[in-house]
Protein backbone atom coordinates (compact mmCIF):
# COMPACT_ATOMS: atom_id res chain seq x y z
CA UNK A 1 0.00 0.00 0.00
CA UNK A 2 1.48 3.35 -1.00
CA UNK A 3 1.80 6.17 1.49
CA UNK A 4 -0.64 8.28 -0.54
CA UNK A 5 -3.26 5.49 -0.50
CA UNK A 6 -2.77 4.94 3.25
CA UNK A 7 -3.33 8.66 3.85
CA UNK A 8 -6.51 8.56 1.79
CA UNK A 9 -7.84 5.61 3.81
CA UNK A 10 -7.08 7.43 7.07
CA UNK A 11 -8.92 10.52 5.82
CA UNK A 12 -12.00 8.47 4.89
CA UNK A 13 -12.04 6.76 8.30
CA UNK A 14 -11.74 10.10 10.09
CA UNK A 15 -14.56 11.53 7.99
CA UNK A 16 -16.86 8.58 8.74
CA UNK A 17 -16.08 8.66 12.46
CA UNK A 18 -16.66 12.40 12.47
CA UNK A 19 -20.00 11.96 10.72
CA UNK A 20 -20.96 9.39 13.33
CA UNK A 21 -20.16 11.88 16.06
CA UNK A 22 -22.37 14.44 14.35
CA UNK A 23 -25.22 11.93 14.16
CA UNK A 24 -25.01 11.21 17.88
CA UNK A 25 -24.70 14.87 18.83
CA UNK A 26 -27.41 15.95 16.40
CA UNK A 27 -29.83 13.29 17.59
CA UNK A 28 -29.51 13.96 21.32
CA UNK A 29 -30.93 17.44 21.75
CA UNK A 30 -34.38 16.78 20.30
CA UNK A 31 -34.77 13.46 22.14
CA UNK A 32 -34.51 14.98 25.61
CA UNK A 33 -36.82 13.64 28.32
CA UNK A 34 -40.30 15.17 28.46
CA UNK A 35 -41.80 15.54 31.97
CA UNK A 36 -45.12 13.71 32.20
CA UNK A 37 -48.31 15.78 32.61
CA UNK A 38 -49.54 16.23 36.18
CA UNK A 39 -52.43 18.72 36.30
CA UNK A 40 -51.91 20.54 32.99
CA UNK A 41 -53.88 23.51 31.73
CA UNK A 42 -55.10 22.01 28.48
CA UNK A 43 -56.15 23.72 25.25
CA UNK A 44 -59.55 23.04 23.71
CA UNK A 45 -59.64 23.23 19.91
CA UNK A 46 -63.04 24.10 18.50
CA UNK A 47 -64.23 24.51 14.91
CA UNK A 48 -65.97 27.83 14.37
CA UNK A 49 -68.86 28.08 11.86
CA UNK A 50 -67.88 27.69 8.19
CA UNK A 51 -68.21 30.84 6.08
CA UNK A 52 -67.46 32.61 2.76
CA UNK A 53 -69.07 30.02 0.47
CA UNK A 54 -68.72 30.23 -3.29
CA UNK A 55 -68.50 27.89 -6.27
CA UNK A 56 -65.46 27.92 -8.54
CA UNK A 57 -63.19 25.65 -10.57
CA UNK A 58 -60.18 23.80 -9.19
CA UNK A 59 -56.83 23.15 -10.90
CA UNK A 60 -58.17 20.00 -12.57
CA UNK A 61 -61.17 21.84 -14.01
CA UNK A 62 -63.66 20.34 -11.55
CA UNK A 63 -66.49 22.37 -10.06
CA UNK A 64 -65.54 23.06 -6.46
CA UNK A 65 -67.39 24.36 -3.42
CA UNK A 66 -64.97 26.71 -1.64
CA UNK A 67 -65.25 28.02 1.93
CA UNK A 68 -63.32 29.43 4.88
CA UNK A 69 -62.81 27.51 8.11
CA UNK A 70 -61.40 28.52 11.49
CA UNK A 71 -59.97 26.63 14.46
CA UNK A 72 -59.97 28.42 17.82
CA UNK A 73 -58.59 27.62 21.26
CA UNK A 74 -61.31 27.85 23.92
CA UNK A 75 -59.41 25.92 26.59
CA UNK A 76 -57.71 26.66 29.88
CA UNK A 77 -54.20 26.74 28.45
CA UNK A 78 -52.36 27.49 25.20
CA UNK A 79 -51.71 25.01 22.44
CA UNK A 80 -47.92 24.63 22.36
CA UNK A 81 -46.13 22.48 19.78
CA UNK A 82 -42.36 22.07 19.64
CA UNK A 83 -40.76 19.80 17.08
CA UNK A 84 -37.20 18.85 16.21
CA UNK A 85 -35.28 16.64 13.81
CA UNK A 86 -31.65 15.58 13.53
CA UNK A 87 -30.83 17.12 10.15
CA UNK A 88 -32.24 19.67 7.73
CA UNK A 89 -33.16 16.92 5.26
CA UNK A 90 -34.81 14.49 7.71
CA UNK A 91 -38.45 13.78 6.89
CA UNK A 92 -39.36 12.57 10.37
CA UNK A 93 -39.86 15.06 13.20
CA UNK A 94 -40.28 14.44 16.91
CA UNK A 95 -43.39 16.45 17.80
CA UNK A 96 -44.07 17.29 21.45
CA UNK A 97 -47.19 18.98 22.81
CA UNK A 98 -46.22 21.00 25.86
CA UNK A 99 -48.48 22.12 28.70
CA UNK A 100 -48.45 24.81 31.36
CA UNK A 101 -48.71 23.39 34.88
CA UNK A 102 -50.07 25.22 37.96
CA UNK A 103 -46.68 24.90 39.67
CA UNK A 104 -44.97 26.70 36.79
CA UNK A 105 -42.98 23.66 35.68
CA UNK A 106 -43.98 22.61 32.13
CA UNK A 107 -44.91 19.09 31.10
CA UNK A 108 -45.50 17.46 27.75
CA UNK A 109 -46.51 14.51 25.62
CA UNK A 110 -44.68 13.09 22.62
CA UNK A 111 -47.30 12.82 19.88
CA UNK A 112 -47.46 10.52 16.88
CA UNK A 113 -47.79 13.50 14.55
CA UNK A 114 -45.26 14.72 12.00
CA UNK A 115 -44.57 17.98 10.18
CA UNK A 116 -45.03 18.66 6.47
CA UNK A 117 -43.58 21.55 4.47
CA UNK A 118 -46.31 23.78 3.05
CA UNK A 119 -46.52 24.92 -0.55
CA UNK A 120 -48.44 27.43 -2.68
CA UNK A 121 -46.81 30.39 -0.96
CA UNK A 122 -46.74 28.75 2.49
CA UNK A 123 -43.07 27.77 2.54
CA UNK A 124 -43.00 26.92 6.22
CA UNK A 125 -43.70 23.88 8.36
CA UNK A 126 -47.21 22.67 9.16
CA UNK A 127 -48.28 20.22 11.81
CA UNK A 128 -49.64 17.20 9.93
CA UNK A 129 -52.79 17.66 11.92
CA UNK A 130 -55.62 17.69 9.48
CA UNK A 131 -59.17 18.88 9.21
CA UNK A 132 -61.58 16.58 7.42
CA UNK A 133 -64.25 18.21 5.25
CA UNK A 134 -67.14 15.98 4.18
CA UNK A 135 -70.20 16.74 2.05
CA UNK A 136 -73.41 14.75 2.56
CA UNK A 137 -76.73 14.49 0.77
CA UNK A 138 -79.98 15.20 2.63
CA UNK A 139 -80.42 11.48 3.26
CA UNK A 140 -76.95 11.16 4.84
CA UNK A 141 -74.89 9.72 1.95
CA UNK A 142 -71.30 10.97 1.81
CA UNK A 143 -70.74 12.55 -1.61
CA UNK A 144 -67.31 14.20 -1.39
CA UNK A 145 -64.47 14.72 1.06
CA UNK A 146 -61.22 16.61 1.47
CA UNK A 147 -58.56 16.47 4.19
CA UNK A 148 -56.47 19.54 4.83
CA UNK A 149 -52.91 18.28 5.21
CA UNK A 150 -51.64 20.52 7.95
CA UNK A 151 -51.71 23.72 9.98
CA UNK A 152 -49.07 26.27 10.83
CA UNK A 153 -50.65 27.33 14.11
CA UNK A 154 -50.20 30.90 15.28
CA UNK A 155 -52.32 33.68 16.82
CA UNK A 156 -54.14 35.35 13.93
CA UNK A 157 -57.49 36.61 15.24
CA UNK A 158 -58.64 37.22 18.83
CA UNK A 159 -61.93 35.33 18.61
CA UNK A 160 -62.82 34.99 22.32
CA UNK A 161 -60.96 37.71 24.26
CA UNK A 162 -63.36 37.32 27.20
CA UNK A 163 -61.92 33.91 28.15
CA UNK A 164 -59.76 33.67 31.25
CA UNK A 165 -56.11 33.63 30.28
CA UNK A 166 -56.65 35.16 26.83
CA UNK A 167 -53.77 37.59 26.06
CA UNK A 168 -54.61 41.00 24.63
CA UNK A 169 -51.88 40.60 22.00
CA UNK A 170 -50.93 37.54 19.98
CA UNK A 171 -48.11 35.48 21.50
CA UNK A 172 -47.44 32.89 18.79
CA UNK A 173 -46.15 34.29 15.50
CA UNK A 174 -46.01 32.81 11.99
CA UNK A 175 -42.21 32.93 12.21
CA UNK A 176 -42.42 30.06 14.70
CA UNK A 177 -43.37 27.73 11.84
CA UNK A 178 -39.80 27.98 10.52
CA UNK A 179 -38.39 27.45 7.04
CA UNK A 180 -37.34 24.54 4.84
CA UNK A 181 -33.93 23.70 6.32
CA UNK A 182 -34.77 24.32 9.98
CA UNK A 183 -34.27 21.55 12.53
CA UNK A 184 -36.59 22.98 15.18
CA UNK A 185 -39.90 24.85 15.18
CA UNK A 186 -42.25 26.19 17.86
CA UNK A 187 -45.86 26.93 17.01
CA UNK A 188 -49.06 27.30 18.96
CA UNK A 189 -52.27 29.17 19.70
CA UNK A 190 -53.13 31.18 22.79
CA UNK A 191 -56.35 30.89 24.75
CA UNK A 192 -59.08 32.93 23.06
CA UNK A 193 -57.25 33.17 19.72
CA UNK A 194 -58.03 31.55 16.39
CA UNK A 195 -56.35 30.46 13.17
CA UNK A 196 -58.57 30.99 10.09
CA UNK A 197 -57.89 29.42 6.69
CA UNK A 198 -59.61 31.34 3.93
CA UNK A 199 -61.51 30.03 0.92
CA UNK A 200 -58.81 30.83 -1.65
CA UNK A 201 -56.19 28.64 0.04
CA UNK A 202 -55.31 25.09 -0.97
CA UNK A 203 -57.58 22.28 0.32
CA UNK A 204 -60.37 24.70 1.31
CA UNK A 205 -62.86 23.02 -1.01
CA UNK A 206 -64.77 19.88 -1.93
CA UNK A 207 -65.57 18.75 -5.47
CA UNK A 208 -69.23 19.12 -6.50
CA UNK A 209 -69.00 18.29 -10.22
CA UNK A 210 -72.26 16.69 -11.33
CA UNK A 211 -74.19 17.47 -8.15
CA UNK A 212 -77.78 18.58 -8.75
CA UNK A 213 -79.27 21.70 -7.25
CA UNK A 214 -80.56 21.08 -3.75
CA UNK A 215 -79.63 20.98 -0.09
CA UNK A 216 -76.42 19.44 1.25
CA UNK A 217 -74.69 19.17 4.61
CA UNK A 218 -70.97 20.03 4.96
CA UNK A 219 -68.99 19.08 8.08
CA UNK A 220 -65.51 20.09 9.28
CA UNK A 221 -63.75 17.95 11.90
CA UNK A 222 -60.47 19.19 13.42
CA UNK A 223 -57.79 16.73 14.55
CA UNK A 224 -59.61 13.61 13.29
CA UNK A 225 -56.60 11.43 14.25
CA UNK A 226 -56.62 12.74 17.85
CA UNK A 227 -52.93 13.67 17.84
CA UNK A 228 -53.49 16.48 20.35
CA UNK A 229 -54.60 16.40 23.98
CA UNK A 230 -57.55 18.69 24.79
CA UNK A 231 -60.09 19.32 27.51
CA UNK A 232 -62.94 18.28 25.22
CA UNK A 233 -62.65 16.02 22.16
CA UNK A 234 -66.38 16.24 21.38
CA UNK A 235 -66.49 19.83 20.06
CA UNK A 236 -63.98 19.59 17.21
CA UNK A 237 -66.69 19.34 14.55
CA UNK A 238 -68.96 21.94 13.01
CA UNK A 239 -71.53 21.68 10.22
CA UNK A 240 -73.57 23.77 7.84
CA UNK A 241 -76.56 23.07 5.57
CA UNK A 242 -76.29 24.78 2.19
CA UNK A 243 -78.51 25.10 -0.86
CA UNK A 244 -76.86 24.79 -4.27
CA UNK A 245 -78.61 26.48 -7.16
CA UNK A 246 -78.09 27.48 -10.80
CA UNK A 247 -78.39 31.09 -11.94
CA UNK A 248 -79.92 32.10 -15.32
CA UNK A 249 -76.42 32.56 -16.77
CA UNK A 250 -75.52 28.98 -15.82
CA UNK A 251 -73.29 29.85 -12.87
CA UNK A 252 -73.80 27.98 -9.62
CA UNK A 253 -74.97 29.72 -6.47
CA UNK A 254 -74.66 28.66 -2.83
CA UNK A 255 -76.72 29.82 0.13
CA UNK A 256 -76.39 28.97 3.82
CA UNK A 257 -79.63 27.46 5.12
CA UNK A 258 -78.56 26.52 8.66
CA UNK A 259 -75.31 26.57 10.65
CA UNK A 260 -74.17 24.84 13.81
CA UNK A 261 -74.10 27.21 16.78
CA UNK A 262 -70.74 28.66 17.68
CA UNK A 263 -69.15 26.56 20.43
Amino acid sequence: MTSRFRALVVLVIVAVVGLGAVVVAGGSWFEEAVPAPRSPNLPDLVSLPLADFLVGTDEEGNEALRFSSTIANAGDGPLMIRAGRAFGWSERWRVVQWFDEPDGKPSGTVTGANLVLGGHGHEHWHLKFGVSYRLFSEDGRELASQTKAGFCFFDQVASHPELAGAPAEGVFKVSGCGRDGDTSVEMGMSVGWSDPYFWQLEDQSVTITGLADGRYRLTADADPDNWLTETNEANNETWVVIALGTLPDGLRSVEIVESAPEP
